[in-house]
């Protein structure tokens, strides 16, 4: 009796994995992962932004716009008028100060949330690398509208780049960052 139990147990488990290994298989066929290299060729048609006074350029989509009427801050959105792009908080935004010294990413990213109360609490911290320079990707941990908006930080020379996702295209965002690059 006990081995006909572990007979049964294991063929269904074999039944198990076999419809498992199917619906993967349909589900790689209708949603296929892209290989960084496909990526990267989606950028090649995009237009080129280039700020010389924080000496660095950007790619951006050939339909998105950009609004810089201030050099320290430049928005990408895919909206046709900055009222409507404000309004609805769909563009990624760049934020560029000068610094008398140098400091780390992690001192900059103290420095912008030292107001904020439990911050290692509501907010998720990692390393990453924007334009070759290390950075940080801050992340919001809560419910809600805007929560879990990325937000990036880069120190390069006496610089302090800081990137702020809105509302819209989060995929478009992560495409346009990884085409940032220091011109200085």
């Amino acid at each position: 009796m006990e081995r006909k139990n572990i007979f049964l147990i294991a063929v269904f488990l074999v039944g198990l994995l076999l419809i498992g290994a199917t619906a993967g298989y349909f589900l790689m066929q209708r949603y296929p992962i892209e290989e960084p290299q496909q990526a990267s060729n989606k950028t090649v048609e995009w237009k080129t932004y280039r700020n010389d006074e924080y000496g660095f350029e950007v790619k951006y989509p050939a339909s998105w716009f950009i609004y810089d009427s201030n050099l320290a801050r430049v928005y990408i959105s895919s909206e046709s008028t900055e009222f409507k792009m404000a309004f609805e908080g769909n563009a990624l935004q760049i934020l560029s100060a000068k610094i008398s010294e140098k400091i780390s990413a992690r001192e900059a990213m103290i420095r912008l949330y030292s107001e904020s109360e439990d911050f290692s609490e509501n907010y998720k911290v990692e390393n990453v690398k924007i334009g070759g320079a290390d950075g940080l990707k801050i992340t919001s941990i809560c419910e809600g509208v805007g929560c879990g908006n990325p937000e990036w930080i880069v120190v390069k020379d006496n610089y302090v780049y800081d990137f702020i996702s809105g509302l819209g295209d989060k995929i478009t965002y992560y495409q346009i960052l990884s085409t940032f690059k220091f011109t200085q």
